[in-house]
């Protein structure tokens, strides 16, 4: 199932329906009351809590425990083996307690081929969990439950454009020092691991202030084209032009 939806009742009906496959599989996820319509112009998801559960975001670091990271990484290996990618695993997605913790949030997920996404989940819980607990202890959790060759496979998406922005708020990972703190983690892992640092991938965010751009370029193409019409009227055109007016309009 793609992770792309383009109206409201396909978002929902899509978090709805990524919620129960993972349910199906043994995740602890939010029970899935009710999916549709509100109206003419809403969609509603409604979803029972999980009861006595607070987010990892608003919990103490000295609350958690390397057995509650262990069961955290539990859900997601549980998760990754059903073939579903999170997309979106930070600290805001993922409820614990003194039993074991609940994945939420899953309008971002998606199933299929999706292993660099689940390499990205590794890699965005990775930094979050090491932002709440210190790199050692996130890293040994990570590696004890996922093993070596997952941690290794996350390592290209340990930079600030594969990261939500939560997730590099909690390193306080900001502007100029986020990538310096990211490869810091980066390097902490690679020797864990025993290999090492490479040369990371550059990923690119794409904004929407670039879309606009690429979309007002290509109707601007048009436009000119439109009002170039012949070609051998254009030529001619060139073959009388005042290549002085030229290169100062250029």
């Amino acid at each position: 199932l793609p992770a792309l939806q383009l109206t409201r009742i396909q978002q929902v009906e899509h978090e709805g329906c990524m919620t129960l496959l993972a349910g199906s599989a043994g995740v602890n996820v939010s029970t899935v009351l009710f999916v549709g319509r509100a109206g003419p112009n809403a969609a509603l998801l409604v979803l029972r809590p999980r009861v006595g559960l607070r987010l990892l975001a608003e919990i103490e670091p000295e609350e958690i425990t390397d057995d509650l990271l262990a069961d955290i990484w539990g859900q997601v290996a549980v998760l990754h083996q059903t073939g579903i990618a999170h997309g979106a695993l930070d600290a805001t997605h993922v409820m614990c307690s003194s039993g074991e913790p609940a994945l939420v949030g899953f309008a971002h997920a998606s199933t299929g081929q999706s292993g660099y996404r689940q390499a990205k989940d590794v890699a965005e819980l990775l930094a979050a969990t090491a932002g709440i607990v210190g790199d050692g202890r996130a890293i040994d959790a990570c590696v004890g439950v996922l093993g070596d060759a997952r941690l290794r496979a996350a390592l290209p998406f340990l930079q600030p454009a594969a990261l939500g922005a939560l997730t590099l708020a909690a390193l306080g990972a900001r502007g100029r020092a986020a990538r310096a703190r990211i490869e810091e983690l980066h390097r902490e892992a690679a020797d864990r691991l025993g290999i090492e640092v490479a040369a990371l991938p550059q990923l690119q965010r794409v904004r929407l202030s670039s879309l606009l751009l690429a979309a007002g370029s290509l109707v601007a193409v048009a436009v000119l084209l439109g009002q170039v019409g012949n070609p051998a009227k254009v030529w001619a055109v060139v073959n009388h032009a005042d290549w002085g007016w030229a290169a100062a309009a250029l």
